[in-house]
């Protein structure tokens, strides 16, 4: 167990030699790990807890891990900027305000990862499973998504891009996967100008239905687009 906040800003690897956790500091209020300009970390067989943050990247900052727990976090993972992260075979679970969030222009690559009871903490405080903002840009394959909090399992907003092949979304108490809309907020000032394609999904058993609108359906299918660009 390793207690401090890390800051990565060159090419790295940390791989883990048996179970190695580190862990956050300052009353859970700085991340666990930071990655900021000039990173390119790989990240093997680490567990990353107890911060306000598991991972954060700004700048251009790159991050691939493989084989990583991210759990008992405020957030699991956020990116901003024009970064990419890559995360294989990991599990994210039981971070308070959320799995994951995408900001900016960053993207990100998910694949054969569980994400499991993220998102529960009350009112403002409470997150998506995963969510995906502003310009950025996900790829979700193979990959679970469950539990999450009342605000949903895959939330999408803004001019986000998202591709889901493969997955399954079940048991979360908000919706499955759900759009920032007018359609599924109320709000008639909400709008999303984004784009998701995906199919071969299995979606259900979700609190507050399996998608909003119901035009995301054909991620359920063999495939197809929603394209909302202006």
């Amino acid at each position: 167990v390793h207690p401090g906040g890390i800051t990565i800003d060159k090419p790295l690897r940390i791989e883990g030699d048996g179970i190695v956790l580190l862990t956050g500091v300052a009353g859970a209020k700085a991340p666990v790990v930071s990655l900021v300009g000039g990173a390119d970390a790989e990240l093997v067989g680490i567990a990353l807890g107890y911060g306000g943050e598991g991972v954060i990247l700004g700048a251009d900052a790159q991050g691939t891990f493989i084989d990583c727990v991210i759990s008992d976090n405020l957030e699991g993972i956020r990116l901003f900027d024009h970064t990419h992260v890559s995360l294989r075979r990991c599990r994210l679970s039981r971070n308070e305000q959320g799995g994951m969030w995408l900001w900016g222009a960053a993207q990100a690559r998910i694949e054969e990862c569980v994400f499991t009871a993220n998102g529960a903490g009350e009112g403002g405080t409470a997150g998506p499973g995963m969510g995906v903002a502003e310009r950025a840009h996900i790829v979700i394959v193979n990959s679970v998504v469950t539990e999450s909090g009342w605000t949903g399992g895959i939330l999408l907003r803004d001019s986000a891009q998202a591709e889901l092949w493969g997955n399954t979304i079940q048991r979360n108490m908000g919706a499955g996967i759900v759009l920032f809309d007018a359609a599924c907020t109320g709000f008639s000032w909400y709008r999303f100008t984004g784009r998701v394609q995906g199919g071969h999904n299995l979606i259900s058993d979700n609190g507050r239905g399996n998608l909003c609108p119901g035009e995301l359906g054909f991620l359920t299918t063999e495939g197809g687009e929603l394209d909302w660009r202006w």
